[in-house]
Order: structure tokens, then sequence, then C-alpha cells
């Protein structure tokens, strides 16, 4: 994902998410204009399709196929770093939080309890940013993943718009 794409994310870390949503909205968007029009191409074609019918009816499944396989790559692509770089932190920060929790449980004195759940809030808000890290890597991902899904959709919509409402059927 190019920082361009999202760039209030660096100043609003829902950001990220309303991106994603916005794509994914585009791509609903398109999809139905795309699913009305080539319904209503091959109900126009009917039993014996024109040639050029046949080769949009044919390239429906192709490109979902070249659309999801990129989609599969992307997310594979943009998956890897994202989960190496926030596993080990995680993990750090769940030991570290669990430690100081049963430190908690463990305490003798009112003064000990009260130190030790100082601690273990401290150590919880430390690790918080490691939480808006994994959500923003998520929000990554599933932008990275979503992008050829929602490229062939608005790319249909746009050449279905003008010449396909009408069926090439003579």
């Amino acid at each position: 994902m190019k920082s361009t794409d999202l760039p209030a994310a660096m100043f609003f870390p829902i950001g990220l998410w309303l991106g994603v949503a916005s794509k994914t909205q585009e791509m609903l968007l398109a999809s139905s204009q795309v699913i009305a029009t080539r319904s209503a191409r091959i109900a126009a074609a009917g039993p014996l399709p024109s040639a050029a019918d046949q080769r949009e009816f044919a390239l429906m499944g192709s490109e979902k196929l070249d659309a999801f396989s990129q989609s599969a790559a992307a997310l594979g692509r943009a998956w890897t770093p994202a989960v190496q770089a926030l596993n080990s932190q995680a993990l750090q920060g769940w030991f570290a939080i669990m430690n100081n929790a049963f430190a908690l449980a463990g305490s003798r004195t009112p003064a000990q309890a009260m130190r030790r759940h100082k601690t273990l809030v401290s150590t919880v808000m430390r690790r918080a940013p490691t939480l808006q890290r994994a959500s923003d890597a998520a929000a990554r991902v599933t932008h990275s993943a979503l992008a050829p899904v929602h490229r062939t959709a608005t790319a249909n919509a746009r050449r279905l718009g003008s010449t396909g409402k009408k069926s090439t059927r003579r």
C-alpha cells in the first residue's frame, strides 16, 4: 500500500480501517453494477449468444480466478512481514503482562499489591501501542488483499458502463 493511499492514518489510526471500508464499498457498488449489466446481457443473448457475448461470458470466470489469485498472493506477501514483526513483540508483551499479573496475585500485603498493581497497569499501557500496530498491520494486509478484486470490479464497471448494457447479438 502506498502512503498516499491513506494519509489520514498517520494522524487518525482508524483511518486505515476507513480506507479499507471505502475500498470495500466502491468494490461492492461496482460489483452490483457489473452483475446487473452481465445478467441483462445473458438474458438478452438467449440460448445462442454472439461471439462477443461468448467472450464476455468466458471473461466472467477467468477474471475472477485471476483477481482472487492476485489477492491470495498479495495476502501472502503482506501477511508474512506483518506477522513476523508483531509476533515477537506480542509474545514478549503477553509474558510481561502475565508475569506482572501473577506477581500481583501473589502479593502478601496491601502495599505490595498496590505496587504490583501499578506495575501491571504500567506494563499494559506500555504494550498498548503493539495492539495499535497489530490493528494497523491487519488493515494494511486487508487493503493489500482487497486491491486486486477492487481493481477488477471497478474496471469492469467502467468498461461495461458504456458498452455492456446492450447485447452485441444481432
